[in-house]
C-alpha cells in the first residue's frame, strides 16, 4: 500500500480533507479509493447521534477525523501516526516534508531508520518556523507525564513531556530544544488562531464556506457547483424554498412567486424555489448541480 500523501493547509485542510466538508462527502471520497484507504472505522453515539461528535478512524493511514454531531461537518483532522502518511507544506514554491518517507514512496517498515515523527527542531526551524510558547497539559491519572502542545494558527503538534521538566518560566526553546531528537506524537488541523483558543468552541464555531478554500475551487467541478442547501421551507401549493448555506455569487437567487423582490434569510443567503409538478429536471440540475445517482 502506498503512503497517503497530502499537502498541509493550516486552518483549512490536509489534502482533500477540508474543514467544513460533510461526513457524507468525506466517506464517499474515502470509499471510492479502497486500495488507498483499506480500513475505515466509524464511531458514533447510537443514543445521541446528532449531539455527540462522529469519529472516522483510518488506521492504515494514521489519520483520525472528527465531525460535529448536529451538522456532521469536519471539525478536526488528526495525524496520529506519522509513519503511515507523507505530509508536505508548500510556501513560496518551497515544498517541505514533515517527515521524509522511504525512497520508494511506500509505507515505513520496522527496519526503516527514520524517526517516528517530526522533531521539534525540524518543525520550529524549517517546516513552519517559530511560534509563540505553547501550553502544558497534564496527563490525567498519570501525574508524572504530560503533553506539551506547540501551536500555530490552524495547526498544532503534541510532544510528550514529564511534569518535572515543565516550568511556566521557561520558553518553548528551553523546554523542547534540550533534546533535539524529541519527536511529536500527533498533529491537529483545526480552524482558529491557536489550539488553546479553538478547542472550547471547536464543535460550534461557524465554519467558512468550502468555496473560500482556493485549491478546491481550482477544480472546474467544484468551482461551478452551487452552494449547498441549508434549509428547506415547505409552502402551500406544492412550493418548496431551498435556502443556501453559504455566500453565493451565482444567479441562484430567485424571486418569491408573486413577488418582485428576492427572498432569502439575508443578502448572503439566496434561495431557490421549486414548484412540484412544474419545475423540470433540467431546472433542478441547473440550480442544484448534477445528481449523485439516478434511480430508475
Amino acid at each position: 500500500m502506498s503512503l497517503f500523501s497530502a499537502q498541509l493547509y493550516p486552518g483549512q485542510a490536509l489534502g482533500f480533507l477540508v474543514l467544513g466538508a460533510s461526513l457524507h462527502d468525506i466517506l464517499t471520497r474515502l470509499k471510492a479509493e479502497p486500495q488507498r484507504f483499506p480500513k475505515l472505522d466509524l464511531i458514533y453515539s447510537p443514543n445521541e447521534p446528532i449531539k455527540e461528535p462522529v469519529i472516522v478512524n483510518l488506521p492504515s493511514n494514521g489519520i483520525r477525523l472528527r465531525f460535529d454531531g448536529p451538522e456532521q461537518r469536519l471539525r478536526l483532522v488528526e495525524v496520529i501516526d506519522f509513519t503511515k502518511n507523507h505530509i508536505t507544506f508548500k510556501e513560496s514554491n518551497n515544498e517541505r516534508d514533515l517527515v521524509r518517507p522511504p525512497g520508494n514512496g511506500s509505507a515505513f517498515s520496522s527496519t526503516d531508520a527514520v524517526a517516528a515523527g517530526p522533531t521539534f527542531k525540524h518543525i520550529y526551524n524549517r517546516f513552519l518556523g517559530p511560534t509563540y510558547d505553547g501550553e502544558f497539559v497534564g496527563g490525567g491519572d498519570n501525574k508524572e507525564e504530560g503533553t506539551y502542545v506547540l501551536s500555530y494558527p490552524g495547526v498544532a503538534f503534541t510532544f510528550p513531556m514529564p511534569r518535572s521538566a515543565y516550568s511556566p518560566s521557561k520558553d518553548v526553546m528551553s523546554l523542547l530544544s534540550h533534546n533535539g531528537t524529541q519527536t511529536a506524537t500527533s498533529m491537529a488541523v483545526f480552524s482558529g488562531d491557536s489550539w488553546a483558543q479553538a478547542r472550547d468552541n471547536l464543535w460550534t464555531d461557524p465554519l467558512p464556506s468550502l468555496k473560500t478554500f482556493v485549491p478546491l475551487t481550482k477544480s472546474t467541478k467544484d468551482s461551478t457547483s452551487p452552494d449547498e442547501v441549508a434549509l428547506v421551507r415547505i409552502h402551500g401549493g406544492g412550493k418548496l424554498q431551498l435556502i443556501r448555506k453559504w455566500n453565493s455569487t451565482s444567479s441562484a437567487t430567485h424571486n418569491t412567486p408573486g413577488s418582485s423582490a428576492p427572498t432569502s434569510l439575508g443578502p448572503s443567503m439566496p434561495s431557490t424555489w421549486i414548484t412540484l409538478g412544474e419545475t423540470s429536471a433540467q431546472d433542478l440540475v441547473a440550480e442544484l448541480g448534477p445528481p449523485e445517482r439516478h434511480i430508475p
